[in-house]
């Protein structure tokens, strides 16, 4: 057909649905950057090439990276352009696609960032495009994904760690991937808040920070297809995915925006990005010895991993949000990963945690990991009938912030809990479990008990 003539009814066969199916679609081609025309005579053509250049090639899928063990995979730049154009068009055989995207309704409340998603595909490829197409420099060299796996070390590991110094991370306002200095990616590695099935396994019209990486790095897809779940042991390094889109806003508010890079700035703006899930966080679990030993494991291998091409990690508020954890732990935790990995942090810390996370990195500075990890896995090492008391203290609202001043800055100790407040958290944790689970009487049964033991939690709920 010629390019000419197409349309997107005939993008809607292409693909195997009906042009209604695109709406999303053909909102996000209605700008100045991606017209309707630009798209119809040069995107859409060069992604159906693309498509097809691997159709009849049963050999050149990439390798998978399983579980349970480690290994690396190179990938030609040619052949993830090839798989996301597929994505692109829902083929067969692609272990995600981009497809659902474009159906989302005008009235979704998820529209918005459906739209800015598939825009940000549109700038990957267009960038192709100007670029000379399937000629272009862009499709030049390979990627690489490797999976780190290594058994997670026992609490001795961090709690002997005498002789090891922490540093404490530099907090910064902006966001992970930006500074004031235009060569940071140069000399800094990035973190990926990873889930455990990478992005949950497909694209989908929604905006956290890993989504948000893969968007506007659109390389970095090609790793759903390849990394098979991550484990308890594992981590992931990826290298040489590059950005081709700029962005502003987070969850409900992401929107693309244009990255006014050349093709040599797309070249080298390629950081290694480790990628570490973290602890689902319920009702305190995150602080349970094996969750608390388990991310702590998860950092240092993806640190050290890192640490053998920059000095410095971009990191942040990883594991909490929707991981629901808290936010001082979670930086004592990639304090001490740093430290065992020697590296440097620079910490996105905003919002609502920024002053406690400020007083809980100046206490650690200078600290050992051995005396940050009598504060990580104190319910490891507190010992005897301690363990009911520290767990409760550690259920309070704030509880490690004042956990770890008090070990680690000379602060006075919280005060001890009564009986029925004791009893009262363990409900209340309890019923955030059984929220999650989706066991809605029992949640409301737990709470309402917790609630008449100790009113004082109604605050908190």
């Amino acid at each position: 057909m010629a390019c000419s003539s197409l349309t997107f009814a005939s993008v809607a066969s292409d693909i195997g649905l009906e042009e209604s199916d695109l709406d999303a679609l053909q909102e996000a081609c209605s700008t100045e950057d991606f017209g309707a025309g630009d798209f119809l005579e040069r995107i859409w053509p060069l992604i159906v090439s693309l498509a097809a250049q691997n159709d009849n090639k049963t050999d050149s899928e990439p390798a998978r990276l399983p579980r349970g063990k480690a290994g690396c995979v190179h990938v030609p730049r040619c052949t993830v352009a090839a798989i996301l154009a597929r994505a692109f068009m829902g083929k067969h055989g692609v272990a995600f696609n981009f497809v659902p995207l474009f159906a989302v309704p005008a009235d979704d409340a998820r529209r918005p960032v459906a739209v800015a998603k598939i825009r940000c595909m549109l700038a990957y490829f267009k960038a192709i495009y100007v670029d000379g197409g399937e000629a272009s420099r862009l499709l030049e060299g390979a990627v690489t994904f490797t999976r780190v796996h290594e058994a997670v070390a026992p609490g001795e590991f961090w709690t002997q760690a005498h002789d090891v110094r922490v540093a404490q991370a530099q907090l910064w306002d902006g966001r992970m991937e930006d500074d004031d200095d235009d060569d940071v990616e140069e000399e800094m590695a990035l973190v990926d808040f990873a889930n455990r099935d990478l992005l949950r396994g497909d694209a989908e019209a929604s905006a956290t920070q890993e989504e948000v990486l893969f968007s506007t790095r659109p390389e970095l897809f090609a790793a759903v297809m390849i990394i098979e779940r991550l484990e308890a042991e594992d981590a992931v390094l990826f290298e040489g995915c590059r950005r081709f889109s700029n962005y502003t806003g987070y969850g409900a508010s992401f929107r693309y925006a244009p990255l006014p890079h050349s093709t040599d700035m797309i070249v080298r703006d390629a950081p290694p990005i480790v990628a570490m899930d973290a602890h689902v966080n319920t009702g305190g679990s995150q602080f349970a010895p094996h969750a608390a030993l388990a991310d702590l494991h998860k950092a240092h291998i993806a640190f050290r991993a890192a640490a053998k091409l920059r000095t410095r990690i971009s990191t942040g508020l990883w594991g909490c949000g929707a991981f629901g954890g808290d936010a001082c732990f979670k930086l004592c935790q990639q304090l001490m990963a740093a430290a065992v990995a020697g590296v440097g942090l620079r910490f996105s810390a905003r919002g609502r945690a920024r002053h406690a996370i400020e007083r809980v990195n100046a206490v650690a500075n200078g600290r050992t990991v051995a005396e940050l990890a009598a504060c990580v896995l104190v319910l490891d090492n507190s010992g005897g009938s301690d363990v009911d008391e520290m767990r409760v203290q550690l259920l309070r609202p704030g509880g490690f912030q004042a956990l770890a001043e008090h070990r680690l800055g000379g602060m006075p100790a919280p005060p001890p809990s009564s009986a029925e407040e004791r009893e009262a958290r363990v409900l209340v944790a309890e019923a955030a479990a059984a929220e999650l689970a989706g066991d809605a009487d029992r949640a409301v049964h737990r709470y309402r008990r917790a609630l008449k033991l100790f009113p004082d939690l109604a605050a908190e709920l």
